[in-house]
């Protein structure tokens, strides 16, 4: 997927482009934004660019009602602050509690059918992450923050995501090509899961790009800075295959040559 970011993924519930278009079996961001897209209840509107004379007016297709006539080219700084306002509740982080971890799901839907449909109601490694950066930045929601991590971090540990590192590390040619994105470490998962398995389409897990060496990369630096302040501690590091993981992790990424590996 691309454009993950929390406030990316705040937008594309309220406006898309227009222009998207579903494309294959697999399910694209541009197959998720034509699902929001035809609704028939978007409204159309054209806006200015910052640079009118070097880029062209862009199109949105805005969703929310309470927003439509909030969305502009400029604002003044009351009506920076009015948008902040009337958004409040909305930018507000829900953790979801189980027995096996602490979440933060990339979207909720008020029906089943869109939920289903758009898989932002699964656990998205990137997601997660910015939200657990929110949470950080708040010294009130360091125990929330701290339980997030740790759920990220024992996802990162399953028995499955070590064998997608361990098989990359053998053999580095598993990730040639497009058709092997599944070989590639998972960045989503179904949070009912107990074992955090992948998200299921028809009993199999769905086809998905897993190449977001992005999201790898900040969930490593986010690790690294918590152990640096003293949020993660030695018992948090020998709590199962957590230091097993961390190791395999730099080695699969040296061994993809992530740094000329594209991300999805």
């Amino acid at each position: 997927m691309k454009g993950k970011s929390a406030l990316t993924l705040l937008l594309a519930g309220i406006f898309s482009c227009g222009t998207c278009q579903a494309t294959g079996a697999e399910v694209t961001s541009e197959s998720v934004f034509n699902i929001l897209n035809s609704t028939g209840a978007a409204t159309d509107k054209s806006y200015l660019s910052l640079n009118p004379d070097k880029y062209p007016n862009y199109r949105l297709l805005i969703h929310s009602a309470k927003l439509q006539n909030e969305i502009k080219s400029h604002y003044t700084k009351d009506e920076i602050q009015g948008l902040l306002t009337l958004t409040e509740n909305t930018r507000k982080l829900t953790l979801t509690e189980k027995p096996w971890g602490t979440f933060i799901l990339a979207s909720t839907f008020e029906d089943d059918k869109t939920a289903a449909e758009t898989h932002y109601d699964a656990v998205w490694l990137r997601d997660s992450l910015w939200g657990y950066m929110a949470l950080v930045s708040d010294q009130g929601n360091s125990v929330a923050a701290k339980k997030v991590l740790l759920t990220l971090w024992d996802y990162m540990s399953t028995p499955d995501q070590i064998k997608r590192m361990q098989d990359v590390i053998s053999n580095p040619k598993r990730l040639d090509g497009i058709p092997v994105q599944m070989n590639a470490v998972h960045i989503r998962f179904d949070s009912n899961s107990p074992v955090m398995a992948d998200v299921q389409e028809e009993g199999k897990p769905q086809l998905w790009n897993h190449k977001q060496n992005d999201a790898l990369g900040l969930y490593l630096d986010l690790l690294i800075q918590a152990i640096n302040t003293g949020t993660i501690n030695a018992e948090d590091w020998q709590k199962g295959d957590r230091l097993k993981s961390v190791a395999l992790l730099i080695a699969y990424l040296d061994k993809a040559n992530f740094y000329v590996m594209e991300d999805s």
